[in-house]
């Protein structure tokens, strides 16, 4: 009898019809249901669900008058009153014996592309895609960074403060899907943007959020940019993060010296293009201990949030603090299918033999020594590390900064308003402000004057130019070392600086 049974919906009063609906069986024809044989034909049943669902109208709105009535007078709530939810389908079988069922109305859904600054009481449902401690820009941060994706696979960047880390922390989880209510709408104006969306959030007091499973929920946990656009000129934007995917054809060689500890990689995609990655601090042991798991195997490796840098005209990546994220031969779909495209290939099969034998193949920092600065000094030609103090900052010849090209990134002259590169040998109507200054660094054996160009200097700044040029993007004195650049700086200890030296 259940299989035949009609589920009838909160309809309009079609009934009231002159007309009989083409739903409607003949009056003749027999119906299965206990109820069609009580009743001759199923317009009465319309009309008993009908009454039923006004009778429970009206209960409810009788019951919310006496509650408020209740609170007027201050009267003690009754523990075991019955309640009905205020936001509720009725879905009901008219048998004998009517059975209801109640469903909560689900919260109206903001896309994160709609989001609104002026607006905070939206709610969104959102996957966890990455979780950190801390800001990319201060890694004794405590605060908690996140990055979420929606339905549609739009991502934005969400900001938990210190004291919000522990009612929250423990909820988060990476891969999980939210829904995360009363938040506050930002600008995205951080030097490190772990997606590109206009706006980020941030958590609150009153901000809820609760764990939901959803298995047809999209899941794009990863945004892969190819080595090919990697490796471009033009456009080279090291403010935001992105993720590679790729063997590893060389593991490289750890260096250390205190807390400090880098390993450069050697990695290529399935086409065989090269891209050197830079391992740094709390990742380098997370990349050997993987490493050590992966024998017979083919290893591939995914550098989560990553950052991308030029260094002796050439594009490279690197890890960035806490945010980044890597992982040799995940368990994941992204991992499975480059092993099916690469399978066939006999020259990444190889790389198993490499990685058993414990060869490791040359890299930009093999081989590299660690040097005082006394020893630096007698130095003639090579390259090596040092470690020291910063005890001042001056400009390079009068200027801590200088213009390049977009392209090459080499210094451009400026000729009636536009930009001459000798190096590409294009002109551009606007030139990049890149660092270009001298730190004087001392240790316990000597002291000495490197020079720091962009790279390194945004890295032990967090910063580029523009942000130290003023308000309004005014021209600050390119003769004069900004007090901000010297505050950040000057006092830092057992700082790893890579000294190149040609005669």
């Amino acid at each position: 009898m259940g299989a035949s049974q009609e589920t009838l919906l909160l309809l309009p009063p079609s009934f009231m019809d002159d007309g009989s609906s083409p739903r409607d069986p003949p009056i003749s024809t027999p119906s299965p249901s206990i109820f069609h044989h009580q009743f001759s034909h199923p317009r009465v049943t319309q009309i008993i669900t009908l009454a039923f669902n006004l009778f429970l109208t009206l209960h409810y709105t009788k019951e919310k008058k006496r509650e408020s009535e209740r609170e007027t007078k201050r009267e003690p709530r009754e523990s075991k009153r019955r309640k009905f939810p205020p936001f509720l389908s009725i879905h009901h079988q008219v048998q004998p014996f009517l059975r209801i069922t109640y469903e909560i109305m689900a919260p109206f859904i903001t896309c994160v592309n709609n989001l609104i600054k002026a607006i905070t009481n939206s709610t969104i449902k959102v996957r966890c895609v990455r979780a950190y401690q801390g800001f990319p820009e201060d890694k004794d941060d405590k605060s908690l960074e996140c990055v979420f994706h929606d339905s549609k696979g739009t991502r934005i960047q969400a900001t938990f403060p210190n004291n919000l880390v522990q009612n929250f922390g423990n909820i988060l989880r990476e891969g999980g899907i939210f829904c995360i209510k009363n938040f506050f709408v930002r600008p995205n104006t951080l030097r490190n943007k772990a997606s590109n969306h206009q706006f980020r959030l941030l958590m609150n007091v009153k901000t809820e959020m609760v764990e939901v499973n959803d298995h047809r929920f999209l899941r794009e946990m990863f945004d892969f940019k190819s080595f090919s656009e990697v490796s471009q000129y033009e456009n080279v934007d090291d403010s935001s993060f992105f993720d590679v995917i790729g063997v590893i054809t060389g593991p490289g060689r750890v260096i250390s010296q205190s807390k400090y500890r880098l390993i450069e990689i050697e990695i290529s995609d399935e086409n065989h293009n090269k891209l050197f990655c830079t391992i740094w601090e709390s990742n380098v042991d997370l990349y050997l201990d993987q490493l050590k798991k992966i024998e017979g195997t083919i290893p591939i490796v995914i550098i989560q949030f990553c950052k991308r840098n030029l260094f002796r005209g050439e594009i490279r990546i690197s890890t960035h603090f806490q945010a980044s994220k890597v992982v040799i031969n995940a368990d994941v779909k992204e991992v499975k299918d480059f092993r099916m495209r690469i399978r066939e290939d006999s020259r990444f099969v190889q790389q198993v033999s490499v990685i058993q034998g414990g060869q490791r193949v040359g890299g930009e920092y093999d081989d590299l020594q660690l040097k005082s600065l006394e020893d630096l000094s007698c130095l003639e030609e090579g390259s090596c590390w040092v470690f020291g103090k910063i005890d001042s900052v001056e400009c390079h010849y009068g200027e801590w900064y200088f213009l390049a090209c977009k392209t090459c990134v080499k210094k451009v002259r400026e000729v009636d308003n536009k930009f001459n590169c000798s190096g590409c040998t294009k002109t551009h109507t606007y030139a990049v402000k890149r660092f270009k200054f001298v730190v004087n660094v001392v240790d316990h054996t000597s002291n000495a004057s490197l020079l720091l160009w962009d790279r390194e200097g945004s890295q032990l700044l967090g910063r580029n130019v523009t942000d130290f040029l003023g308000n309004g993007g005014q021209v600050a004195p390119k003769n004069s070392i900004p007090s901000l650049i010297e505050e950040i700086l000057v006092g830092q200890k057992k700082l790893p600086f890579y000294c190149q030296q040609s005669m």
